[in-house]
């Protein structure tokens, strides 16, 4: 039989375990609670993560604050506007595949290409002189450059985009800025218009709009410091 010393110095034990016991379950139910916490933080990351990755992942990006002088570059297309619907038809045709031409398998109606076919005819008009025949607008030809449109096996092919950045960063060591399209000219140098495309690309992009430009692109330009702010087409 024990003690009464060596009693009372079990149930102070006991006491003791249960206490450690007691501690760890606290403990747990503080990590838990921290967890959730975490997990509450994050999934509100998470819900901005699109934007600051558009806006402020890299230096040389635009900061919200420059957003509110933006014009809106995806304005609702006149219906009436045949050509303009068309258009963004095309737009969409060459985000989706990769390129301006029309191929079996596209799943294109037969006005949609017949209308593409069209704009390479007016274009070759334009180039080879073509008297009394009709010919497409220079506003046209640039909204359709705008989206590196195949004019036809006669003409050369659109410039990559990797091989238009490299022309950019030469250009940029030897300038110091980037080529900017000149109001009223016609015929803008090809680099200059695709520099203002690119803004004009990275206004759609921040507006989780369709766009040309991927995250990568945009990365690309902000490493070489690209002003985001300058003309646009």
């Amino acid at each position: 039989m024990s003690s009464p010393a060596t009693e009372d110095s079990n149930w102070k034990k006991r006491k003791a375990d249960e206490m450690a016991d007691k501690q760890l379950v606290l403990m747990s139910k503080e990590e838990l609670i921290r967890l959730i916490k975490d997990l509450q933080a994050k999934n509100s990351e998470l819900k901005t993560e699109n934007v600051a990755l558009k806006s402020n992942a890299t230096s040389g990006t635009v900061s919200p604050s420059e957003e509110s002088d933006d014009e809106d570059d995806v304005s609702v297309v006149d219906v009436n506007d045949k050509w303009e619907v068309l258009f963004r038809q095309l737009r969409e045709h060459r985000i989706l595949h990769g390129r301006c031409t029309i191929e079996k398998g596209d799943n294109c109606d037969q006005k949609f290409s017949k209308w593409v076919k069209y704009q390479r005819f007016l274009y070759a008009n334009v180039k080879f002189g073509r008297n009394g025949q009709p010919k497409i607008s220079p506003e046209r030809i640039m909204k359709l450059d705008s989206i590196d449109m195949f004019w036809g096996s006669k003409f050369p092919a659109p410039a990559s985009w990797d091989d238009r950045f490299e022309a950019l960063k030469k250009y940029k060591t030897a300038m110091g800025k980037e080529p900017h399209v000149q109001k009223g000219l016609e015929n803008p140098q090809p680099l200059a218009k695709w520099v203002s495309t690119q803004r004009t690309e990275y206004r759609r992009f921040k507006k989780q709009r369709d766009s040309l430009l991927t995250l990568e692109h945009i990365q690309r330009l902000n490493e070489i410091g690209f002003n985001w702010k300058g003309p646009r087409f």
